[in-house]
């Protein structure tokens, strides 16, 4: 469903259509580590990434007659250039990595803030017991400024102490791409027609036998597994909220699948996943 759009189908009819199945080998690096393997699947006819059908494809791919078979008059897909597959890949893989990693960085985040709490107990009764005793000086006496110098040295030694938690529970994540299979199978293809307000724009959606489930279009900015629920005003684009959401530089709405490069107003420039990036750095 769409939230400010109306749909119609147009038409169905059999089709075949050529899958790129690619396997990543990720490692996310803190106090502890995690490896794991993430798969991203992308439909070549339709740009889908269905990733609820992947379990599903994988055994189809496991099937020697379902694998690379398909009558030599099907009109298939043509191959992705590799700056478009590329493209993909950089926005898509990120919101997945994040979304595998979720348990470990709230893992990470309540050991932190357990350390840091200890911390903060542990100074502060230090630069406490340091600012009573310069207080019940006089102002005369030469001890004061001593008790006043070392509550100022618990506070240095606090924030340092909270600089190395810091990068102590830092998290580096690297992906690897590992390898790319291809899988042809007959879909049945959806041209479905968008409209917004006096505009309107055709899709194609692929109905998937092996999961007996339609595809769910890609949101043309995040690339993320959320499904896509509202359509810009310029080329109709299907986009998650925040595809239409407020710049983070001046507060203004724009439509961020039609101005990639960042905010026309301001030129502020966001990413889908700010600070997500294959081998990026970031703390928890």
């Amino acid at each position: 469903m769409l939230d400010n759009a109306t749909f119609r189908l147009l038409s169905v009819t059999p089709a075949w259509t050529r899958y790129l199945l690619m396997d990543f080998r990720a490692s996310a690096v803190s106090d502890d580590k995690r490896d794991f393997l993430l798969r991203l699947g992308v439909n070549l006819a339709t740009g889908a990434v269905p990733d609820a059908m992947l379990a599903a494809m994988e055994r189809a791919l496991e099937d020697d007659a379902a694998d690379g078979l398909s009558p030599e008059d099907a009109e298939l897909p043509a191959p992705w250039d590799r700056g478009r597959l590329l493209g993909l890949v950089a926005r898509a893989v990120p919101p997945r990595v994040e979304t595998v990693l979720d348990p470990f960085v709230k893992g990470l985040r309540r050991r932190l803030g357990r350390d840091q709490e200890r911390l903060h107990l542990y100074h502060n009764d230090l630069y406490r017991e340091a600012t009573r005793r310069a207080l019940a000086l006089a102002e005369t006496d030469p001890k004061r400024p001593r008790e006043e110098q070392r509550a100022e040295a618990i506070g240095r030694e606090y924030q340092a102490r909270l600089d190395d938690l810091t990068r102590q529970y830092a998290m580096r994540v690297t992906v690897e791409w590992v390898q790319t299979r291809e899988l042809m199978m007959p879909v049945h293809r959806f041209a479905v027609q968008i409209r917004r307000r006096k505009a309107n724009r055709t899709i194609q959606l692929d109905w998937n036998p092996v999961v007996r489930r339609l595809e769910p279009p890609l949101c043309e900015f995040t690339a993320s597994a959320e499904r896509p629920s509202l359509v810009c005003d310029d080329a109709l684009h299907l986009v998650v909220p925040a595809g239409l959401g407020p710049c983070m530089g001046c507060g203004r709405a724009y439509r961020r699948a039609c101005h990639r490069n960042g905010c026309p107003k301001c030129g502020t420039a966001e990413t889908p996943r700010q600070g997500m990036t294959a081998g990026w750095e970031s703390a928890p």
